[in-house]
């Protein structure tokens, strides 16, 4: 009884809190990405010392094993995935972690809200 609860609950629509939340963990990434190579391709990179871009760097590893943890967790928790779905899902979350956790969001998450009625994230 409290399974089919469960697995009702999780089939309703994701909260605003929870579609946004997710959206800046998946595009923070890309984002960053983006940021740290203007940085590293710029003209005023040599007058940065090493330490200065080495450092840059941990964010974007913490971020990136932070946001593949927390879509696992998704993706296994979704039960409106076949476990053929949660495979493929979990394999190109592990795989190609930064291009597929915007993807993923937006197929499954966004897309899921904005079918039941609400097309904002606000």
């Amino acid at each position: 009884m409290k399974a089919k609860a469960d697995a009702e609950m999780s089939l309703a629509r994701p909260s605003r809190l929870k579609v946004f939340l997710m959206a800046v963990l998946a595009f923070w990434l890309p984002l960053y990405m983006i940021l740290l190579s203007a940085v590293r391709f710029s003209p005023l990179r040599h007058s940065l010392p090493i330490s200065v871009a080495r450092n840059a760097l941990w964010p974007l590893f913490i971020g990136l094993g932070v946001a593949i943890a927390v879509f696992a967790v998704v993706v296994v928790r979704d039960v409106a995935l076949t476990r053929g779905g949660r495979v493929a899902w979990l394999a190109a979350i592990l795989l190609g972690g930064t291009l597929a956790l915007p993807i993923y969001w937006w197929i499954r998450m966004f897309r899921r809200r904005a079918s039941r009625g609400s097309t904002s994230l606000a």
